[in-house]
């Protein structure tokens, strides 16, 4: 079995580097890829903590998620089989870089929610937060999803925790979102694309399917057409916001006549969300063999 999209809380996953590997084992997994973003710092901890390595029986693939614009759509590149020093090196990959540039999105987003009613730390204790995560939205997300917030998503009409993870990303990520917060101003695609290279990695396109099915394909054109990508995320098992079998099929299709490679993943962040299914007949990634 295989995961090739997993997040720790080296970015917005609320789960050790040490709880994913181990959820991994238990699950039989003999292919991991942590692909946190904008961050390679689950691969500097697990050299430096050799111990923590050894909760994985299987192959570990060195991966990254990375953000980009194109125009008025957000999505990310996954690259894969990347040198971690290498790439570590990116401005936008810096933690105080990230700091400075996303303090105003962090306020923004801070009072977001305290508008729409939910329940925070004071600002003082999320700014804290804030800086001890490098990201602006990982304190608040973590402090949202709480027991204590569950009826304040009830009254957006969100049943679960699945259901409110979703209004967010229709509401406030989106750029057409009705709270859309603005926040720091992300790399090119042709810029993110260049970096996993440089870095040696391959390119695969992320849940393309989440950006909306009209900006989808034509995305996915623009990044073929000037060669931008190795290949796509076609299995995208995400609990919420999980591909359909013919958006699955569509995209093999696409794959196949564009020889492009596929990959898939969970796309897990908590440690009681379940890895990918994925056996390798189902993904022709770059093994690097």
């Amino acid at each position: 079995m295989i995961d090739l999209h997993t997040h720790t809380n080296h970015s917005d996953g609320r789960q050790t580097v040490a709880e994913l590997l181990q959820k991994a084992e238990k699950q039989g997994l003999k292919y991991l890829s942590i692909t946190d973003h904008n961050s390679v710092g689950a691969y500097i901890e697990l050299q430096e903590h050799p111990e923590i390595r050894k909760l994985f029986s299987g192959e570990i693939i060195n991966g990254t998620e990375l953000e980009f614009e194109h125009g008025e759509v957000c999505n990310e590149l996954l690259g894969y089989f990347i040198d971690i020093y290498k790439i570590k090196k990116v401005k936008y990959l810096d933690k105080e870089y990230k700091l400075k540039i996303g303090f105003k999105s962090f306020e923004k987003m801070y009072n977001l929610y305290r508008g729409l009613g939910f329940r925070l730390s004071n600002f003082e204790e999320m700014t804290e937060k804030f800086h001890k995560a490098g990201h602006f939205a990982i304190p608040i997300i973590a402090e949202i999803d709480s027991e204590k917030n569950i009826d304040i998503a009830r009254k957006l009409g969100c049943k679960s925790e699945l259901e409110f993870r979703k209004w967010r990303l229709e509401n406030v990520v989106s750029t057409q979102g009705k709270y859309y917060v603005e926040k720091p101003k992300s790399p090119s695609m042709k810029e993110v694309s260049q970096v996993i290279r440089d870095a040696g990695g391959k390119v695969f396109m992320a849940h393309i399917w989440r950006i909306g099915e009209k900006q989808a394909m034509p995305l996915l054109d623009y990044a073929v057409k000037n060669g931008l990508i190795d290949g796509i995320e076609v299995y995208y098992q995400d609990q919420s916001t999980g591909f359909t079998d013919e958006q699955i099929e569509i995209l093999k299709e696409y794959a196949q006549k564009h020889n492009l490679l596929i990959s898939g993943g969970s796309d897990s962040h908590k440690l009681n969300v379940p890895l990918s299914t994925l056996s390798l007949e189902q993904v022709n990634f770059f093994m690097g063999e």
